[in-house]
């Protein structure tokens, strides 16, 4: 006689599987499971899907997304913040395929996407804003001092800021 589950043989008169648990049926010769044919497909039954797990799931789905979205809001203007919430909303991301036994999907992986693209634009803005500090370094060390009018400084900054608004 075989386990009606997982195919093992099951030996003498055991009322379970030995390798998965399964209750084996011994009322008739009949009712017990013969051995698969080769080529043969077994069905096994759907797990059954914990309510609490899947609750669990669908809120740190929802929480990849968020940071997800941080990471691409907040890379624009800090590069490094978009970094830290881009790392975490892929950490919140992988944590929703654990929970959802191996599978990534719904918001979970849209957030996970929004999380890497907010990363690497973390990254970029990283990288520009420190050769941006770095020239302006550079600048005050080895260039000439510029003397200038007071009121020349308030209009260049105020011409500055009226350009990058419109």
């Amino acid at each position: 006689m075989f386990c009606s589950n997982c195919g093992t043989q099951i030996v003498g008169d055991a009322r379970f599987c030995g390798v998965c648990g399964t209750q084996i049926l011994q009322e008739n010769s009949q009712d017990a499971v013969q051995q698969p044919v080769m080529g043969q497909v077994v069905y096994q039954a759907e797990p059954e899907v914990d309510p609490v797990r899947k609750a669990m799931a669908d809120e740190v789905a929802g929480s990849a997304l968020t940071w997800g979205i941080l990471s691409l809001v907040f890379a624009y203007g800090t590069g490094f913040l978009g970094i830290i919430f881009g790392c975490v909303g892929i950490s919140k991301a992988n944590k929703f395929k654990y929970l959802n036994n191996g599978v990534l999907e719904g918001k979970a992986k849209v957030g996970r996407g929004l999380s890497i693209g907010g990363l690497w634009f973390g990254i970029g803005m990283t990288i520009i804003l420190a050769l941006y500090i770095g020239i302006i370094v550079l600048a005050a060390v080895f260039g000439e001092p510029v003397e200038y009018d007071l009121y020349d400084e308030y209009y260049y900054t105020a011409m500055t800021a009226v350009k990058m608004l419109f």
